[in-house]
Protein backbone atom coordinates (compact mmCIF):
# COMPACT_ATOMS: atom_id res chain seq x y z
CA UNK A 1 0.00 0.00 0.00
CA UNK A 2 1.31 3.41 -0.95
CA UNK A 3 -0.38 6.82 -0.89
CA UNK A 4 0.17 8.83 -4.07
CA UNK A 5 -2.08 11.82 -3.52
CA UNK A 6 -3.85 13.55 -0.63
CA UNK A 7 -6.44 16.33 -0.99
CA UNK A 8 -7.46 18.19 2.15
CA UNK A 9 -10.29 20.67 2.50
CA UNK A 10 -11.08 22.65 5.67
CA UNK A 11 -8.99 20.33 7.83
CA UNK A 12 -7.28 22.05 10.77
CA UNK A 13 -5.31 25.00 9.35
CA UNK A 14 -5.76 23.97 5.69
CA UNK A 15 -8.40 25.55 3.50
CA UNK A 16 -7.53 23.61 0.36
CA UNK A 17 -4.32 21.62 -0.06
CA UNK A 18 -3.18 18.93 -2.49
CA UNK A 19 -0.07 16.86 -1.81
CA UNK A 20 1.50 14.55 -4.40
CA UNK A 21 3.81 11.81 -3.16
CA UNK A 22 6.01 10.62 -6.01
CA UNK A 23 5.50 6.88 -6.56
CA UNK A 24 9.19 6.61 -7.48
CA UNK A 25 10.25 7.09 -3.85
CA UNK A 26 9.30 5.41 -0.58
CA UNK A 27 10.64 8.17 1.67
CA UNK A 28 8.99 11.59 1.90
CA UNK A 29 9.94 14.37 4.33
CA UNK A 30 7.70 17.31 5.24
CA UNK A 31 9.31 20.48 6.60
CA UNK A 32 7.75 23.75 7.73
CA UNK A 33 8.09 26.46 10.39
CA UNK A 34 6.16 26.00 13.62
CA UNK A 35 2.40 26.60 13.46
CA UNK A 36 2.23 26.08 9.69
CA UNK A 37 0.77 22.56 9.83
CA UNK A 38 3.34 19.73 9.62
CA UNK A 39 1.73 17.68 12.37
CA UNK A 40 -1.76 18.46 11.07
CA UNK A 41 -0.77 17.15 7.64
CA UNK A 42 0.65 13.95 9.15
CA UNK A 43 -2.61 13.49 11.09
CA UNK A 44 -4.61 13.92 7.87
CA UNK A 45 -2.56 11.16 6.24
CA UNK A 46 -3.17 9.03 9.34
CA UNK A 47 -6.95 9.38 9.00
CA UNK A 48 -6.73 8.59 5.29
CA UNK A 49 -4.55 5.50 5.68
CA UNK A 50 -6.60 4.14 8.57
CA UNK A 51 -9.55 3.66 6.21
CA UNK A 52 -7.88 0.40 5.19
CA UNK A 53 -8.82 -1.04 8.57
CA UNK A 54 -12.53 -0.19 8.46
CA UNK A 55 -13.61 -3.78 7.84
CA UNK A 56 -10.70 -5.62 9.48
CA UNK A 57 -10.56 -4.46 13.08
CA UNK A 58 -13.15 -2.69 15.21
CA UNK A 59 -12.15 0.90 15.92
CA UNK A 60 -9.21 0.69 13.55
CA UNK A 61 -10.25 3.61 11.35
CA UNK A 62 -9.63 7.13 12.67
CA UNK A 63 -12.41 9.68 12.58
CA UNK A 64 -12.51 13.39 11.84
CA UNK A 65 -13.41 15.20 15.06
CA UNK A 66 -14.98 18.57 15.71
CA UNK A 67 -11.58 20.16 16.45
CA UNK A 68 -10.34 19.06 13.02
CA UNK A 69 -12.72 21.50 11.29
CA UNK A 70 -10.91 24.64 10.14
CA UNK A 71 -11.60 27.80 12.12
CA UNK A 72 -12.96 30.34 9.61
CA UNK A 73 -13.72 33.19 12.02
CA UNK A 74 -12.54 34.56 15.34
CA UNK A 75 -14.33 32.15 17.65
CA UNK A 76 -12.68 28.69 17.61
CA UNK A 77 -15.80 27.11 19.12
CA UNK A 78 -18.49 28.44 16.81
CA UNK A 79 -16.79 29.82 13.70
CA UNK A 80 -15.73 26.56 12.08
CA UNK A 81 -16.09 25.23 8.54
CA UNK A 82 -19.32 23.42 7.76
CA UNK A 83 -17.62 20.43 6.14
CA UNK A 84 -14.17 18.93 6.53
CA UNK A 85 -12.83 16.33 4.09
CA UNK A 86 -9.77 14.25 3.19
CA UNK A 87 -9.56 12.57 -0.21
CA UNK A 88 -6.95 9.94 -1.00
CA UNK A 89 -5.51 8.07 -3.97
CA UNK A 90 -3.42 5.01 -3.12
CA UNK A 91 -1.87 1.96 -4.76
CA UNK A 92 -3.17 -1.17 -3.04
CA UNK A 93 -2.33 -4.81 -3.66
CA UNK A 94 -5.60 -6.76 -3.78
CA UNK A 95 -7.11 -10.10 -4.69
CA UNK A 96 -9.84 -9.45 -7.24
CA UNK A 97 -11.33 -12.92 -6.91
CA UNK A 98 -9.29 -14.41 -9.75
CA UNK A 99 -5.78 -12.98 -9.52
CA UNK A 100 -3.54 -10.59 -7.60
CA UNK A 101 -3.21 -7.04 -8.91
CA UNK A 102 -2.03 -3.63 -7.74
CA UNK A 103 -4.82 -1.11 -8.34
CA UNK A 104 -5.35 2.57 -7.61
CA UNK A 105 -8.16 3.16 -5.14
CA UNK A 106 -9.61 6.57 -4.36
CA UNK A 107 -11.79 7.40 -1.37
CA UNK A 108 -13.02 10.32 0.65
CA UNK A 109 -13.44 10.77 4.39
CA UNK A 110 -15.63 13.70 5.42
CA UNK A 111 -17.60 15.13 8.30
CA UNK A 112 -20.28 17.81 8.48
CA UNK A 113 -20.49 20.26 11.34
CA UNK A 114 -23.89 19.28 12.66
CA UNK A 115 -25.12 17.87 15.96
CA UNK A 116 -24.25 14.19 16.54
CA UNK A 117 -22.68 13.90 13.11
CA UNK A 118 -20.31 11.06 12.33
CA UNK A 119 -17.36 10.70 10.01
CA UNK A 120 -18.49 9.32 6.67
CA UNK A 121 -16.68 7.32 4.02
CA UNK A 122 -17.30 7.14 0.28
CA UNK A 123 -15.49 5.40 -2.53
CA UNK A 124 -14.51 7.61 -5.46
CA UNK A 125 -13.73 4.74 -7.82
CA UNK A 126 -15.72 1.77 -9.07
CA UNK A 127 -13.43 -0.66 -7.24
CA UNK A 128 -14.43 -0.17 -3.60
CA UNK A 129 -11.63 -0.33 -1.02
CA UNK A 130 -13.73 -2.05 1.67
CA UNK A 131 -14.56 -5.06 -0.50
CA UNK A 132 -10.98 -5.31 -1.81
CA UNK A 133 -9.56 -5.29 1.72
CA UNK A 134 -11.86 -8.08 2.90
CA UNK A 135 -11.02 -10.27 -0.11
CA UNK A 136 -7.29 -9.61 0.30
CA UNK A 137 -7.22 -10.26 4.04
CA UNK A 138 -9.05 -13.57 3.72
CA UNK A 139 -6.88 -14.74 0.82
CA UNK A 140 -3.60 -13.95 2.60
CA UNK A 141 -4.70 -15.74 5.78
CA UNK A 142 -6.19 -18.75 4.01
CA UNK A 143 -3.55 -19.35 1.32
CA UNK A 144 -0.43 -17.67 2.76
CA UNK A 145 -0.11 -15.75 -0.49
CA UNK A 146 1.39 -12.27 -0.94
CA UNK A 147 1.16 -10.09 2.19
CA UNK A 148 -0.88 -7.69 4.28
CA UNK A 149 0.33 -4.07 4.42
CA UNK A 150 1.97 -2.70 7.55
CA UNK A 151 0.37 0.46 8.96
CA UNK A 152 1.85 2.56 11.77
CA UNK A 153 1.73 6.09 13.17
CA UNK A 154 4.55 7.34 15.43
CA UNK A 155 3.83 10.48 17.48
CA UNK A 156 6.19 13.03 18.99
CA UNK A 157 6.21 11.38 22.45
CA UNK A 158 6.66 7.87 21.13
CA UNK A 159 9.14 6.53 23.69
CA UNK A 160 7.63 8.42 26.62
CA UNK A 161 4.01 7.32 26.17
CA UNK A 162 3.68 3.52 26.04
CA UNK A 163 0.18 2.15 25.65
CA UNK A 164 -1.25 0.65 28.82
CA UNK A 165 -1.08 -3.13 28.52
CA UNK A 166 -4.62 -4.37 28.95
CA UNK A 167 -4.06 -7.54 26.97
CA UNK A 168 -1.16 -9.55 25.59
CA UNK A 169 -0.15 -10.65 22.12
CA UNK A 170 -0.83 -14.33 21.56
CA UNK A 171 2.15 -16.61 21.19
CA UNK A 172 1.13 -17.42 17.62
CA UNK A 173 -0.70 -14.08 17.32
CA UNK A 174 -3.36 -13.55 14.67
CA UNK A 175 -2.82 -11.12 11.84
CA UNK A 176 -5.35 -8.75 13.39
CA UNK A 177 -2.98 -8.22 16.32
CA UNK A 178 -0.53 -6.71 13.84
CA UNK A 179 -2.93 -3.77 13.57
CA UNK A 180 -3.61 -3.28 17.30
CA UNK A 181 -3.36 0.42 18.22
CA UNK A 182 -1.31 1.10 15.07
CA UNK A 183 -2.71 4.62 14.59
CA UNK A 184 -2.76 5.72 18.22
CA UNK A 185 -0.47 8.31 19.79
CA UNK A 186 1.10 5.86 22.25
CA UNK A 187 3.68 3.20 21.46
CA UNK A 188 3.38 -0.57 21.77
CA UNK A 189 6.54 -0.75 23.90
CA UNK A 190 5.01 -2.89 26.65
CA UNK A 191 3.39 -5.26 24.18
CA UNK A 192 6.44 -5.66 21.95
CA UNK A 193 9.00 -6.42 24.65
CA UNK A 194 6.63 -8.58 26.69
CA UNK A 195 5.85 -10.57 23.55
CA UNK A 196 9.54 -11.00 22.74
CA UNK A 197 10.12 -12.24 26.29
CA UNK A 198 7.37 -14.83 25.82
CA UNK A 199 9.03 -15.91 22.58
CA UNK A 200 12.35 -16.32 24.36
CA UNK A 201 10.80 -18.31 27.22
CA UNK A 202 8.98 -20.53 24.72
CA UNK A 203 12.21 -21.17 22.84
CA UNK A 204 13.80 -22.32 26.09
CA UNK A 205 10.77 -24.53 26.80
CA UNK A 206 11.01 -26.12 23.35
CA UNK A 207 14.49 -27.38 24.19
CA UNK A 208 13.08 -29.38 27.12
CA UNK A 209 9.54 -30.29 26.04
CA UNK A 210 8.73 -31.86 22.70
CA UNK A 211 5.08 -30.83 22.84
CA UNK A 212 6.05 -27.16 22.89
CA UNK A 213 8.24 -27.78 19.88
CA UNK A 214 5.31 -29.41 18.03
CA UNK A 215 2.87 -26.64 18.93
CA UNK A 216 4.96 -23.60 18.04
CA UNK A 217 7.56 -24.89 15.60
CA UNK A 218 10.01 -22.29 14.28
CA UNK A 219 7.95 -19.23 15.28
CA UNK A 220 9.80 -18.26 18.48
CA UNK A 221 13.21 -18.61 16.83
CA UNK A 222 12.01 -16.71 13.75
CA UNK A 223 10.71 -13.74 15.69
CA UNK A 224 13.78 -13.42 17.89
CA UNK A 225 16.20 -13.75 14.98
CA UNK A 226 14.33 -11.20 12.85
CA UNK A 227 14.30 -8.73 15.74
CA UNK A 228 18.04 -9.11 16.29
CA UNK A 229 18.88 -8.78 12.59
CA UNK A 230 16.84 -5.57 12.24
CA UNK A 231 18.52 -3.99 15.28
CA UNK A 232 21.94 -4.83 13.86
CA UNK A 233 20.95 -3.24 10.54
CA UNK A 234 19.87 -0.04 12.26
CA UNK A 235 23.10 0.06 14.31
CA UNK A 236 25.75 -1.51 12.04
CA UNK A 237 29.16 -1.95 13.66
CA UNK A 238 27.68 -0.78 16.98
CA UNK A 239 25.20 -3.35 18.27
CA UNK A 240 26.49 -6.82 17.41
CA UNK A 241 24.10 -8.97 19.43
CA UNK A 242 20.70 -9.02 21.16
CA UNK A 243 19.96 -11.56 23.86
CA UNK A 244 17.52 -12.18 26.69
CA UNK A 245 19.16 -12.92 30.03
CA UNK A 246 17.57 -14.33 33.17
CA UNK A 247 17.61 -12.03 36.17
CA UNK A 248 16.68 -13.29 39.63
CA UNK A 249 13.91 -11.14 41.09
CA UNK A 250 13.08 -11.47 44.80
CA UNK A 251 9.75 -10.42 46.33
CA UNK A 252 8.17 -10.74 49.76
CA UNK A 253 4.52 -11.35 50.58
CA UNK A 254 2.92 -10.15 53.80
CA UNK A 255 1.69 -13.07 55.95
CA UNK A 256 -2.06 -13.41 56.45
CA UNK A 257 -1.69 -14.57 60.05
CA UNK A 258 0.12 -12.92 62.93
CA UNK A 259 3.52 -14.29 64.03
CA UNK A 260 4.04 -15.82 60.61
CA UNK A 261 7.19 -15.03 58.70
CA UNK A 262 7.01 -13.25 55.38
CA UNK A 263 7.12 -15.54 52.40
CA UNK A 264 10.01 -14.89 50.05
CA UNK A 265 9.52 -15.65 46.37
CA UNK A 266 12.27 -15.83 43.81
CA UNK A 267 11.64 -15.93 40.07
CA UNK A 268 13.71 -15.59 36.95
CA UNK A 269 12.70 -12.68 34.73
CA UNK A 270 13.83 -12.30 31.12
CA UNK A 271 15.67 -9.04 30.46
CA UNK A 272 16.55 -7.89 26.95
CA UNK A 273 20.20 -6.91 26.54
CA UNK A 274 22.27 -5.39 23.76
CA UNK A 275 25.92 -6.19 23.15
CA UNK A 276 28.02 -3.40 21.62
CA UNK A 277 31.14 -3.76 19.49
CA UNK A 278 33.35 -2.89 22.49
CA UNK A 279 31.76 -5.81 24.40
CA UNK A 280 29.72 -3.57 26.68
CA UNK A 281 26.31 -5.05 27.50
CA UNK A 282 23.36 -2.76 28.24
CA UNK A 283 19.68 -3.27 28.94
CA UNK A 284 17.02 -1.38 27.00
CA UNK A 285 16.39 0.97 29.93
CA UNK A 286 20.10 1.90 30.01
CA UNK A 287 20.13 3.14 26.41
CA UNK A 288 19.85 6.83 25.56
CA UNK A 289 16.54 8.25 24.35
CA UNK A 290 17.82 8.26 20.77
CA UNK A 291 18.87 4.62 20.83
CA UNK A 292 15.69 3.50 22.60
CA UNK A 293 13.65 5.42 20.03
CA UNK A 294 15.25 3.58 17.11
CA UNK A 295 15.26 0.19 18.87
CA UNK A 296 11.58 0.49 19.70
CA UNK A 297 10.63 1.85 16.27
CA UNK A 298 12.47 -0.86 14.34
CA UNK A 299 11.29 -3.46 16.85
CA UNK A 300 7.65 -2.47 16.52
CA UNK A 301 7.81 -2.43 12.72
CA UNK A 302 9.34 -5.90 12.51
CA UNK A 303 6.99 -7.28 15.18
CA UNK A 304 3.90 -6.00 13.41
CA UNK A 305 5.24 -7.21 10.05
CA UNK A 306 5.72 -10.72 11.43
CA UNK A 307 2.29 -10.81 13.05
CA UNK A 308 0.75 -9.80 9.74
CA UNK A 309 2.87 -12.00 7.49
CA UNK A 310 4.39 -14.90 9.41
CA UNK A 311 4.45 -16.95 6.22
CA UNK A 312 7.12 -14.65 4.76
CA UNK A 313 9.57 -15.93 7.40
CA UNK A 314 13.02 -14.30 7.28
CA UNK A 315 12.08 -12.30 4.16
CA UNK A 316 9.32 -10.40 5.96
CA UNK A 317 11.27 -7.11 6.27
CA UNK A 318 12.28 -7.17 2.61
CA UNK A 319 8.85 -8.00 1.19
CA UNK A 320 6.22 -6.37 3.44
CA UNK A 321 4.98 -3.03 2.18
CA UNK A 322 2.77 -0.43 3.85
CA UNK A 323 2.86 3.04 5.36
CA UNK A 324 4.73 4.38 8.40
CA UNK A 325 3.95 7.95 9.48
CA UNK A 326 6.40 9.65 11.85
CA UNK A 327 5.77 13.07 13.36
CA UNK A 328 8.96 15.01 14.28
CA UNK A 329 11.44 12.28 13.44
CA UNK A 330 14.89 12.94 14.84
CA UNK A 331 14.05 14.98 17.94
CA UNK A 332 15.80 12.41 20.17
CA UNK A 333 18.77 11.76 17.89
CA UNK A 334 22.29 13.18 17.90
CA UNK A 335 23.15 14.96 14.60
CA UNK A 336 25.57 12.19 13.60
CA UNK A 337 22.85 9.58 14.06
CA UNK A 338 20.28 11.76 12.28
CA UNK A 339 22.37 11.65 9.11
CA UNK A 340 22.16 7.88 8.89
CA UNK A 341 19.12 6.69 10.86
CA UNK A 342 16.48 7.44 8.26
CA UNK A 343 18.46 5.89 5.43
CA UNK A 344 19.08 2.77 7.53
CA UNK A 345 15.36 2.43 8.26
CA UNK A 346 14.58 2.77 4.58
CA UNK A 347 17.18 0.15 3.70
CA UNK A 348 15.95 -2.25 6.41
CA UNK A 349 12.33 -1.99 5.17
CA UNK A 350 12.73 -1.22 1.45
CA UNK A 351 9.07 -1.57 0.46
CA UNK A 352 7.52 0.54 3.21
CA UNK A 353 6.50 4.11 2.45
CA UNK A 354 7.84 6.44 5.15
CA UNK A 355 6.16 9.86 5.41
CA UNK A 356 7.75 11.96 8.13
CA UNK A 357 7.90 15.53 9.40
CA UNK A 358 11.03 17.09 10.87
CA UNK A 359 12.89 20.25 11.81
CA UNK A 360 16.28 18.61 11.29
CA UNK A 361 18.24 19.62 8.18
CA UNK A 362 20.50 16.57 8.42
CA UNK A 363 17.60 14.19 7.73
CA UNK A 364 17.30 15.66 4.24
CA UNK A 365 20.85 14.74 3.22
CA UNK A 366 20.94 12.81 -0.04
CA UNK A 367 17.21 13.15 -0.86
CA UNK A 368 15.83 13.97 -4.29
CA UNK A 369 13.77 17.15 -4.61
CA UNK A 370 10.59 15.10 -5.15
CA UNK A 371 11.05 13.62 -1.67
CA UNK A 372 11.16 16.98 0.12
CA UNK A 373 7.82 18.70 0.70
CA UNK A 374 8.03 22.30 1.91
CA UNK A 375 4.91 23.57 3.65
CA UNK A 376 4.61 27.36 3.86
CA UNK A 377 2.20 30.31 3.99
CA UNK A 378 1.86 32.43 0.84
CA UNK A 379 1.14 36.16 0.51
CA UNK A 380 -2.60 35.52 0.84
CA UNK A 381 -2.14 33.71 4.17
CA UNK A 382 -2.93 30.38 2.52
CA UNK A 383 -1.06 27.18 3.27
CA UNK A 384 0.68 25.84 0.18
CA UNK A 385 3.08 22.97 -0.37
CA UNK A 386 5.85 22.56 -2.92
CA UNK A 387 8.82 20.34 -3.58
CA UNK A 388 12.38 21.52 -3.06
CA UNK A 389 13.86 23.33 -6.05
CA UNK A 390 16.95 21.11 -6.08
CA UNK A 391 18.16 17.73 -4.90
CA UNK A 392 19.59 17.78 -1.39
CA UNK A 393 22.97 16.43 -2.40
CA UNK A 394 26.26 18.03 -1.38
CA UNK A 395 24.64 21.00 0.37
CA UNK A 396 25.71 20.27 3.95
CA UNK A 397 23.79 21.45 7.00
CA UNK A 398 24.35 25.14 6.28
CA UNK A 399 23.30 24.84 2.66
CA UNK A 400 20.16 22.89 3.60
CA UNK A 401 19.18 25.48 6.20
CA UNK A 402 19.49 28.28 3.65
CA UNK A 403 18.40 26.68 0.38
CA UNK A 404 15.73 24.26 1.66
CA UNK A 405 14.54 25.61 5.02
CA UNK A 406 14.68 29.19 3.72
CA UNK A 407 16.82 30.71 6.46
CA UNK A 408 18.45 33.98 5.33
CA UNK A 409 21.40 33.45 7.66
CA UNK A 410 22.90 30.97 10.07
CA UNK A 411 24.99 33.71 11.68
CA UNK A 412 24.19 34.94 15.14
CA UNK A 413 22.70 38.46 15.45
CA UNK A 414 25.96 40.04 16.66
CA UNK A 415 27.96 38.75 13.68
CA UNK A 416 25.26 39.90 11.28
CA UNK A 417 25.39 43.38 12.85
CA UNK A 418 29.18 43.47 12.47
CA UNK A 419 28.87 42.52 8.80
CA UNK A 420 26.20 45.13 8.15
CA UNK A 421 28.23 47.90 9.86
CA UNK A 422 31.34 46.82 7.96
CA UNK A 423 29.49 47.11 4.67
CA UNK A 424 28.14 50.58 5.47
CA UNK A 425 31.57 51.88 6.48
CA UNK A 426 33.15 50.35 3.39
CA UNK A 427 30.67 52.09 1.10
CA UNK A 428 31.25 55.37 2.92
CA UNK A 429 35.02 54.91 2.62
CA UNK A 430 34.77 54.52 -1.15
CA UNK A 431 32.54 57.58 -1.57
CA UNK A 432 33.62 60.28 0.90
CA UNK A 433 36.15 58.78 3.28
CA UNK A 434 36.01 57.99 6.98
CA UNK A 435 36.67 60.00 10.09
CA UNK A 436 39.41 58.87 12.44
CA UNK A 437 36.87 57.27 14.78
CA UNK A 438 35.16 55.50 11.87
CA UNK A 439 38.52 54.27 10.55
CA UNK A 440 39.27 52.70 13.94
CA UNK A 441 35.83 51.10 13.98
CA UNK A 442 36.30 49.85 10.41
CA UNK A 443 39.58 48.21 11.36
CA UNK A 444 38.09 46.64 14.51
CA UNK A 445 35.16 45.25 12.53
CA UNK A 446 37.61 43.73 10.07
CA UNK A 447 39.35 41.96 12.93
CA UNK A 448 36.04 40.76 14.34
CA UNK A 449 35.05 39.35 10.97
CA UNK A 450 38.45 37.91 10.08
CA UNK A 451 37.26 34.35 10.74
CA UNK A 452 33.94 34.61 8.92
CA UNK A 453 34.16 37.43 6.38
CA UNK A 454 35.59 35.15 3.72
CA UNK A 455 32.99 32.46 4.42
CA UNK A 456 29.74 32.01 2.50
CA UNK A 457 28.14 32.99 5.83
CA UNK A 458 28.82 36.65 5.05
CA UNK A 459 26.54 36.36 2.03
CA UNK A 460 23.69 35.72 4.45
CA UNK A 461 23.65 39.47 5.11
CA UNK A 462 21.60 41.07 2.36
CA UNK A 463 24.34 43.13 0.73
CA UNK A 464 23.79 43.44 -3.00
CA UNK A 465 25.95 46.51 -3.65
CA UNK A 466 28.21 45.57 -6.61
CA UNK A 467 31.23 47.43 -5.20
CA UNK A 468 31.00 45.49 -1.95
CA UNK A 469 30.60 42.19 -3.78
CA UNK A 470 33.68 42.95 -5.90
CA UNK A 471 35.57 43.90 -2.73
CA UNK A 472 34.80 40.49 -1.20
CA UNK A 473 35.91 38.72 -4.36
CA UNK A 474 39.16 40.66 -4.35
CA UNK A 475 39.80 39.87 -0.68
CA UNK A 476 39.12 36.19 -1.36
CA UNK A 477 41.68 36.25 -4.13
CA UNK A 478 44.23 38.07 -1.99
CA UNK A 479 43.84 35.64 0.87
CA UNK A 480 44.33 32.71 -1.42
CA UNK A 481 47.50 34.22 -2.89
CA UNK A 482 49.11 35.76 0.19
CA UNK A 483 47.44 34.03 3.13
CA UNK A 484 46.22 37.27 4.70
CA UNK A 485 43.10 37.86 6.79
CA UNK A 486 41.19 41.13 6.28
CA UNK A 487 42.48 42.34 9.66
CA UNK A 488 46.06 41.97 8.37
CA UNK A 489 45.55 44.21 5.34
CA UNK A 490 47.31 47.52 5.82
CA UNK A 491 45.72 50.91 5.25
CA UNK A 492 47.83 51.44 2.11
CA UNK A 493 46.85 48.03 0.76
CA UNK A 494 43.20 48.77 1.47
CA UNK A 495 43.42 52.08 -0.43
CA UNK A 496 45.05 50.25 -3.36
CA UNK A 497 42.31 47.62 -3.40
CA UNK A 498 39.56 50.24 -3.35
CA UNK A 499 41.15 52.21 -6.20
CA UNK A 500 41.52 49.09 -8.34
CA UNK A 501 37.88 48.10 -7.66
CA UNK A 502 36.60 51.58 -8.53
CA UNK A 503 38.63 51.60 -11.75
CA UNK A 504 36.85 48.38 -12.52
Amino acid sequence: MKINKLSIRNFRCFEDLVVDFSPDHNLHVIIAPNMVGKSALIKAVRIAASSYLRKIIRGGARNISNVDHRVIGNNPFTDIARECSISTAAEVLNWNGRTWETSTFEWRIYRENTINTKTKYESLTSNDLDNAVIRTYDRVIEKNEKYLPLLLYVGTEYIHQPHAQTDTLDLDGSAQQGYWYCFEEKSMENYVFDWLKIMNDTLDEQKEKSNADILYGDLPKLFLECFEEIIKKIFPDEIIGVQFLKKRVTSQTRPREANKEREIKVKNESIITFRFANDEVRTYEMLSDGYRYLVLLAGEIITRSLLLNKHLSTEVADITNGIVLIDEFGIHLHPELQMSALQRLKAAFPNIQFIISTHSPLLLNGLKKEQVHILEVDGNSQRIIRNASQDVIGLGAEGILKDIFGMTSTLDDISRKWAQDYRELFLKKTSMGLTEIESDEFKQLGENLSEISLSPEIDSVDIQDPLYQRFKMYINREKTLKGKNPSEITEDEMEKIIKEIIKG
